[in-house]
């Protein structure tokens, strides 16, 4: 077995690999693709949880007709962005928050939903 050092694509912090002696694989290119366990768990649940919100906003424009309907998109909204920044604050061992203004913009801007939840990420990281 040897040893690799890689960054990693989540984090860029630096990471420790092994592999057999024998890979006769690209080196650079497996190296350039390796995450942290953690790094990849937090970016995996990330991304079902945004596709979770794009559901809701596509079935939000397309399917609701009524206000009992819109009411039950935006509850289920909600839930989703308060998920969202139940893992971003998790990932980045901060106290859980969730803010009220992830919600209205994105009920207001669907299409700026991933800058909006990108700003909420960068004000935890700071």
């Amino acid at each position: 077995m040897k040893d690799i050092v890689y960054k990693c694509r989540v984090c860029g912090k630096p990471g420790f690999a092994e592999y057999e002696e024998g890979f006769t694989g690209d080196i650079d290119t497996w190296q350039s693709m390796l995450t942290h366990d953690r790094c990849y768990d937090f970016r995996d649940a990330k991304q079902e949880i945004l596709r979770r919100i794009d559901s809701i906003i596509i079935w939000r424009n397309k399917v609701a007709v009524n206000e009992a309907q819109l009411e039950r998109a935006r509850l289920a909204l909600v839930d989703a962005t308060k998920d969202y920044c139940a893992v971003v604050c998790k990932f980045n061992r901060k106290p859980a928050q969730w803010e009220p203004w992830l919600v209205e913009g994105i009920l207001k801007k669907p299409e700026n939903t991933k800058t909006i939840l990108w700003g909420f990420e960068r004000l935890i990281t700071r």
